[in-house]
């Protein structure tokens, strides 16, 4: 099962037990991401994503608004796999 998650969301005790079944993953849009680097410090960035951080093959990064608002209108097939960013979600672990 996946969950979209906002930036109130990254620090509830909620997070952690859904993450603690194997089977959940974490969805993180691009908003997110900018709200949590706008901290600027490295120690705030850290304490956003302290939660996700014990279980990081379970997040997925969505790509950017501008990104998705430039995908061409094909099937709805495959959309939600179109939506991903593969190579931030790869490298969130990092």
């Amino acid at each position: 099962m996946r969950k979209v998650v906002d930036t109130n969301y990254l620090k509830s005790a909620e997070l952690k037990e859904y993450l603690a079944k194997p089977d959940n993953q974490v969805v993180l849009p691009d908003l997110v991401l900018m709200e949590t680097l706008r901290g600027g410090d490295l120690e705030s960035i850290c304490q956003q994503f302290e939660i996700v951080m014990l279980h990081p093959e379970r997040v997925v990064v969505l790509k950017t608004t501008h990104a998705v608002a430039g995908l061409r209108k094909r099937r709805r097939r495959g959309l939600q796999r179109r939506l991903l960013d593969k190579e931030q979600t790869q490298g969130f672990e990092e």
